[in-house]
């Protein structure tokens, strides 16, 4: 299965150890957590003009991006089967004339509406669709925290959106939240200095998740 990654390390890194990623994990993951910045990604993937990158553009991705990167990144993305989507933000991005901002320099961000981040993920799909792929999506994970006695709002938020949004259109959605429920947070989310850290798993829940997503194939 080749599959191609819009999101952060808890998808790709999956995707990776199940070998997803058809050997090629640097020109196979873009690195993406608002729902918008994932649509603009997407839709720049899909236009077959989009071949180069003007300066602003370059600056816009989180992580250090070439022409010659673009162009490897685009033709990953031709090929493959899959993809994996995951939206771990409710935030939206700034951005200027279309231009995302590059969001790990001290630029703020704004929280968006349920619905617009509902027909965000509504045009994924069907750009998804139109390329004649699959697609998988992931809500950020959501777990308890004992500092503010309960589970975290705005992921809470998240998964209501995929819900409302499973009503009216058939989507694939594997939330990770049920995995970890399972089989517990101490098991599937690692530890700093003893402290449960909310963000990324352990190997145990990478697998978990993995086998999960397999069966949805």
């Amino acid at each position: 299965m080749k599959v191609f990654v819009l999101g952060s390390c808890r998808v790709w890194k999956t995707a990776q150890e199940f070998k997803w990623l058809v050997h090629d994990f640097e020109h196979s993951v873009i690195q993406c957590h608002y729902a918008d910045e994932i649509l603009q990604r997407l839709m720049w993937l899909s236009d077959d003009t989009k071949k180069t990158l003007t300066p602003a553009e370059k600056k816009s991705f989180r992580t250090d991006m070439t022409c010659k990167r673009w162009l490897s990144l685009r033709q990953r993305f031709r090929e493959s089967e899959m993809i994996f989507i995951e939206v771990s933000s409710i935030k939206k991005s700034l951005h200027d004339d279309d231009i995302f901002t590059n969001l790990l320099r001290g630029c703020p961000s704004a929280i968006s509406s349920n619905k617009c981040i509902g027909e965000n993920i509504k045009t994924i799909y069907k750009t998804v669709l139109n390329e004649n792929k699959k697609c998988i999506f992931f809500p950020h994970v959501n777990v308890y925290c004992k500092k503010i006695m309960g589970y975290i709002t705005n992921r809470t938020c998240l998964q209501d959106i995929f819900r409302e949004v499973s009503r009216t259109i058939r989507i694939t959605v594997v939330d990770p939240t049920e995995i970890v429920a399972t089989f517990g947070q101490n098991r599937c989310m690692q530890h700093i200095n003893g402290r449960l850290d909310v963000n990324h798993y352990t190997t145990y829940m990478i697998q978990k998740l993995g086998y999960y997503i397999q069966a949805t194939f």
